[in-house]
């Protein structure tokens, strides 16, 4: 899956926010916090354990998720997200429905990731960041169910921002355009993201390697050494 590292990230932010209290300073979990912050996710699990058999919380459930994805313990955050549904409401119910959808994707479960990503994408009255990483995950869960027509439909509307889902969306876009067939789009495309000013070494080269593999890939040898010498100056 593309850039899969960096929308990961960028859902661990939605949910982190979506998720009120989750990361306040104080309060009855900031021990586990602590923990997770240092990578004990081992400890941290066992703390939050301790806490639900206790008495269960949607903050002690969400942060015992992450914990379980960190640990790969996938089907246990799973479950764990599923559980949350029976009584998370607005931004956290749609926080832990994005995590839910992004595991079962990850895990090639496409089609029972579909349905929750699509009840994130056009959800009202959350967050936009919720509600864009989701429709940004749907795009590429559409992909994978051979539905490219329905991605590049979000792809488009989605790039049309300014911000860091956009960036993620234009590069989605421009790859699905190839998939479809229309290699001259995509790299029409890809040529304007990498004209972009202040791209870092790091976005730039997965795109410019991307461009290349199209551009060889329609055998258009003259482009695809042009990207190649790209990446080479600015690798070297």
């Amino acid at each position: 899956m593309i850039y899969y590292g960096a929308m990961k990230q960028l859902i661990w932010m939605v949910i982190a926010l979506s998720s009120g209290a989750l990361w306040a300073a104080e309060g009855t979990f900031s021990f586990a916090r602590g923990l997770m912050r240092r990578g004990m996710y081992a400890d941290a699990a066992k703390e939050l354990e301790a806490a639900e058999g206790k008495e269960s919380s949607l903050e002690a459930q969400t942060l015992l998720a992450q914990c379980y994805e960190k640990l790969g313990k996938t089907e246990a955050a799973i479950n764990l997200y599923r559980g949350m549904l029976r009584e998370a409401t607005g931004a956290t119910r749609a926080g832990a429905q994005l995590r839910l959808g992004d595991l079962l994707l990850s895990s090639g479960r496409t089609q029972e990731a579909i349905p929750f990503l699509e009840t994130v994408a056009t959800t009202s009255k959350i967050p936009p960041e919720v509600q864009q990483a989701g429709q940004l995950r749907l795009g590429q869960a559409y992909e994978a169910a051979g539905r490219p027509r329905d991605a590049l439909t979000l792809y488009r509307v989605l790039s049309r921002g300014e911000d860091s889902t956009a960036a993620y969306a234009k590069r989605a876009l421009a790859e699905c355009l190839a998939k479809t067939g229309d290699t001259e789009a995509a790299l029409k495309l890809f040529d304007t993201l990498l004209a972009e000013e202040g791209l870092t070494p790091e976005t730039r080269e997965p795109m410019a390697l991307s461009a290349f593999s199209i551009a060889y890939g329609a055998r258009d040898f003259a482009r695809a050494m042009a990207y190649a010498q790209g990446i080479e100056e600015r690798t070297l």
